[in-house]
């Protein structure tokens, strides 16, 4: 979508970091202001949410801002996102060839879908910044604390993700996205389906020997029966979860 302005990684990083040190009343003020940016923004940049939020006065609280749903961004989809050279169509049919997972659509937007275990999949764009920041957040959640980062180093440095592998999902595109611009990262960063059977997810994490382990937890905890009976040999310094939408 439109960019609000650009960060890189690095300042991403930073801004993440510096956020953390904040005060309380200062991280609500931050929050305060971000939340005001992003309502003008979607006004002046989305059709869709112009309409939706003309109700809302200048003094408004995050509360006061009428909820959508997967379902209806979908319906509005063209008007809803905030740049206008971008139509469902051209997604769509870009989301037809697999091989485009974790590609960039005309060089500007990953794309991603949610699964569908609603029954309301939605398609989404994420550009260079908005990449940069979701990667910086997950950085720092993975390495919270100095012991984090040497237990993921002395164990070897990989992390696998245990992640459906059918589609553009959020896990899937993402390590995809990495391998194809970091292509010589293969040895260190792998994904298993979550739709392989337990015994072959199992053998491929018995080879692997993560560092770091992801996936959904439901995944996750099929894998503590294995670990305890002894099939499973793994000894990860970090896991960490997501969720399917």
């Amino acid at each position: 979508m439109r960019k609000m302005e650009k960060m890189s990684m690095l300042k991403a990083l930073r801004s993440c970091s510096g956020y953390r040190k904040l005060a309380r009343a200062e991280r609500g003020e931050l929050q305060r202001e971000r939340l005001e940016k992003m309502v003008r923004f979607a006004r002046e940049h989305s059709p869709y949410y112009a309409r939706l939020y003309q109700g809302v006065g200048e003094d408004f609280s995050l509360s006061d801002l009428p909820p959508v749903n997967k379902k209806e961004l979908m319906a509005h989809w063209d008007e809803w996102v905030t740049d206008g050279g971008v139509c469902l169509a051209d997604i769509q049919r870009f989301m037809v060839d697999l091989d485009n997972i974790g590609r960039k659509w005309d060089g500007r937007y990953l794309v991603y879908t949610t699964s569908g275990s609603t029954g309301n999949p939605l398609v989404s764009l994420c550009d260079a910044t908005t990449d940069n920041v979701t990667g910086a957040i997950s950085a720092l959640r993975s390495y919270a604390r100095s012991e984090d980062m040497k237990a993921f180093i002395m164990r070897g440095g990989k992390s696998v993700g245990i992640y459906a592998d059918s589609g553009f999902y959020l896990g899937n595109s993402s390590i995809r996205s990495r391998l194809l611009k970091m292509p010589w990262k293969k040895r260190q960063i792998g994904l298993v389906s979550a739709l392989a059977p337990t015994e072959e997810i199992v053998e491929k994490l018995n080879a692997y020997q993560p560092a770091m382990l992801g996936g959904y937890p439901s995944n996750l905890e099929l894998l503590i029966e294995e670990q305890r009976s002894g099939r499973l040999r793994i000894s990860p310094g970090i896991i960490m979860t997501g969720v399917r939408e």
